[in-house]
């Protein structure tokens, strides 16, 4: 076994499960503003994306044109 395949059995053997009430798949604009939604009426919410939570013009596009 790799030492690479062995730290993720260890790291997930230590990790925790955890419920939510809505999982979301992706960290665009329109599900960080569903997840801000229904984390206000009280419920418990995961977000999950590849790199980048707000979406790619939010951390890339919108950078490059205040920032050039």
């Amino acid at each position: 076994m790799n030492s690479k395949a062995s730290t993720s059995t260890a790291q997930a053997s230590k990790t925790q499960s955890e419920e939510f009430d809505l999982v979301i798949l992706g960290g665009g604009t329109g599900s960080t503003i569903a997840a801000w939604t229904f984390a206000g009426e009280g419920k418990r919410v995961a977000v999950i994306d590849r790199k980048y939570i707000g979406g790619l013009c939010l951390n890339t596009t919108t950078r490059l044109a205040a920032f050039g």
